[in-house]
């Protein structure tokens, strides 16, 4: 081979005597052909099969011709250093224990290079990829979903990760709340039972923009309370931008925290979400929970929440700020639902900082009966909820013809309910003298209105 030849084609321009005819063999061959040192371009025509580890080293560029996959025996190891042009379509079909290791220059993961072993394999073997990179040292790279990819099981990102503490990035191209398409993640409609579509857990974060989750496959055995992610450990930095979630819940419980006391408090953010769940006739349960466990700090920035649920947003535990929300939640019972569900019970512990929780709500608008329900234990050390520039512009009233409060605030002694410039199409339900606890519709502009009970 000339020096000035770099490019190999491993199916004409390697010649093999002897033995069985491997991939292996043929680069190999084709490093000693080729000069010790500078680029070198490893052309694949046509599939073949990895009977032993191989690793091509940093200097070689691995491209792949249409249709391609490269077959590995079980338990073999590939590892590929250098760039790679994979393309979108199947490349690795992996036997048991086998592995394929992408430690070169990457734009992305694709889950799809590794779809000859289904939706479920393929995910896992692209967080594997990320987990390998990680260890080596290597940038972070996103994992680019296509989809859509239907589920058997959950896509455990942390039970993938091994441990280690790190974080997944998700892109997705998914528009934010357009139903009409596949979602990225749905369950297949031959998996039982109720589970996640993505779990995190330990020090496990991720960051995801433009995907879609839908729960709404028709499937047996399926748990009513069934959620879309679940986020479980410290949780901090989880991340969704411009993401959709159909059919149930994004869950997030925090685990206590190892070692000493911290002030600053885990951060999950909602960007620019949609969410939809329920229908006229029959309700969700909450859209976007928060365990009642340890505290979390929640901001839910410009998000969309639309359809049928007995609370949209509950959490009892922590700093909910919610920024620029809009909430159309209707369904056949209106009493039985509400925009937030604040209330605190038996089963809340006291954490490291005291149990408490503070609500700042900017520029929402809601239009459904009953935005705010909170019944606080008497014994939380601390629940402050402000609002600013809160409109309640709700539907009609529901068919039983019961006016029904647009707030029911039960706070904990002392516990202030601070409004500012905020418009109420409803009553409001909050402790007074005597039984009479319904203040009427009120606005309030430029000035705070706050109500800070002396009892119950």
């Amino acid at each position: 081979m000339p020096p000035s030849d770099r490019f190999v084609n491993l199916a004409l321009d390697v010649s093999l005597s002897g033995g069985a005819d491997d991939l292996s063999r043929r680069v190999l061959a084709a490093l000693r052909m080729a000069p010790s040192s500078g680029p070198l371009t490893l052309y694949l025509p046509v599939s073949m099969t990895l009977q032993q580890n191989l690793t091509i080293p940093s200097r070689c560029e691995v491209m792949m011709g249409p249709g391609v996959v490269i077959t590995l025996a079980p338990s073999v190891l590939m590892r590929i250093e250098g760039a790679v042009d994979l393309g979108l379509e199947p490349r690795f079909a992996v036997g048991d224990g086998a592995a394929v290791r992408l430690l070169g220059a990457l734009e992305c993961i694709r889950p799809e290079w590794w779809m000859t072993g289904g939706a479920d394999a393929a995910l896992d073997e692209a967080a594997h990829t990320a987990v390998a990179r990680a260890d080596a040292g290597r940038p972070l790279v996103a994992i680019r979903l296509v989809g859509p990819y239907l589920l058997r099981r959950t896509w455990d990102l942390g039970a993938l990760a091994q441990g280690r503490a790190m974080r997944f990035e998700l892109e997705g191209r998914h528009p934010r709340g357009d139903a009409s398409l596949r979602p990225t993640f749905l369950h297949h409609p031959a998996s039982e039972g109720g589970f996640p579509l993505l779990r995190t857990r330990g020090g496990v974060s991720v960051r995801a923009v433009h995907v879609a989750f839908d729960t709404t496959v028709e499937r047996a055995g399926v748990d009513e309370r069934d959620v879309a992610v679940e986020h479980n450990g410290e949780v901090d930095g989880v991340t969704y931008l411009r993401c959709s979630f159909f059919g149930t819940t994004a869950r997030i419980a925090r685990s206590a925290p190892d070692g000493e006391r911290t002030t600053e408090l885990p951060t999950v953010l909602f960007d620019g979400c949609w969410f939809q769940a329920g229908t006229r006739d029959r309700s969700a349960d909450a859209m976007l929970r928060v365990d009642p466990t340890w505290p979390v700090r929640l901001h839910v920035n410009v998000c969309s929440f639309a359809g049928s649920a007995r609370a949209m947003v509950e959490m009892s535990v922590g700093v909910l700020d919610l920024s620029g929300a809009v909430f159309d939640n209707v369904g056949p019972d209106p009493r039985q639902l509400v925009d937030l569900d604040l209330s605190s019970g038996s089963s809340v512990p006291v954490d490291h900082a005291g149990r408490f929780l503070t609500v700042n709500e900017v520029h929402v608008r809601t239009r459904g009966q009953r935005h705010l329900h909170a019944e606080r234990d008497l014994s939380d050390a601390a629940a402050v909820v402000s609002m600013t520039g809160v409109v309640h512009d709700p539907i009609p009233a529901d068919t039983t013809g019961v006016r029904l409060p647009v707030i029911r605030w039960r706070g904990p002694l002392g516990a202030p309910l601070l409004l500012q410039g905020c418009h109420f199409a409803s009553p409001l339900d909050l402790p007074g003298p005597g039984t009479d606890r319904i203040i009427a519709a009120s606005v309030v502009d430029g000035q705070w209105f706050e109500v800070a009970p002396a009892g119950r």
